[in-house]
């Protein structure tokens, strides 16, 4: 969020900022520390409902076309979403390949909101 480059007026609005990049952080690293899981913790402690329907729509595009490139996780479970989230941050994957890391979460975090505010917007204008 580059907080050192910010111009803000106020120590008020540097507090603020710095909370925003506080929460992003932490759902990057929830989603990083999900990849091993074994608890199958639900995704809806980190993501929204209307987000875990966008990704259930999603998931099936972001998988190839052999078993080794699909989500097996758990539908709806933060391993499952950190699955689709690191899909979108550029991972392959391929479990011989490194699991995501917290850039590769964060960029897929940011590819998914842009996407997901999309297609809200859609769906509000469709279904009007």
């Amino acid at each position: 969020m580059n907080l050192e480059i910010s111009q803000l007026a106020t120590f008020e609005f540097l507090v603020k900022i710095a909370l925003l990049a506080t929460i992003s952080a932490s759902k990057c690293m929830q989603l990083v520390l999900a990849r091993s899981d074994l608890n199958q913790q639900p995704a809806q402690h980190v993501f929204e409902k209307d987000d875990l329907a966008f990704m259930e729509i999603l998931s099936p595009s972001l998988e190839g076309k052999t078993d080794a490139q699909k989500n097996l996780n758990t539908p709806k479970t933060l391993k499952w979403a950190a699955w689709i989230i690191g899909r979108l941050g550029a991972w392959k994957g391929y479990n011989s390949e490194r699991p995501p890391g917290p850039i590769t979460m964060k960029n897929g975090l940011e590819k998914f909101t842009g996407i997901s505010l999309g297609w809200k917007l859609a769906k509000d204008v469709c279904i009007r």
